[in-house]
């Protein structure tokens, strides 16, 4: 009875994973806006009623999805983070890793990739973290009712 359980546990977490993988692809593929849950359900190989059944809403499955890429970025930032000597030199290792990590994923994107990420690289960083910021403050106005 056990043992029947961990093996549903693990193939519950593997389709979640397939489904989460399948968001993230599509998003970098046609755009976060133009990917539907039907989308994602295709290129899971499942229906979007199956689809629903491991997330109850579109924002379940956008939450699943940035939870994955916080991870890997935790993961990456981490592992840096113990080479080196100095604190400063940890610290330069772990925010090297991050950046790598993001231009690496922004590259990687088709539709987003101007509005992200400028064409002269030199000020690439700081002008998307500009931007970052931008939609922050955007967000927070938003919230307060301005």
């Amino acid at each position: 009875m056990l043992k029947a359980q961990t093996t549903r546990q693990a193939g519950l977490s593997c389709t979640r994973e397939r489904i989460v993988q399948a968001a993230i692809r599509l998003y970098r593929e046609i755009g976060y806006r133009k990917t539907t849950v039907a989308d994602v359900a295709r290129d899971a190989s499942m229906s979007p009623a199956n689809l629903y059944r491991f997330y109850p809403s579109r924002r379940a499955l956008e939450e699943a999805v940035v939870t994955e890429l916080l991870d890997e970025v935790l993961a990456a930032a981490a592992s840096a983070a113990r080479s080196g000597r100095s604190g400063l030199e940890r610290l330069n290792a772990t925010f090297g890793a991050i950046s790598r990590l993001h231009e690496d994923r922004l590259a990687a994107m088709s539709a987003c990739t101007n509005w992200w990420w400028p064409q002269d690289r030199r000020t690439g960083w700081p002008a998307c973290l500009m931007r970052i910021g931008f939609v922050v403050w955007c967000g927070r106005s938003s919230r307060r009712g301005r």
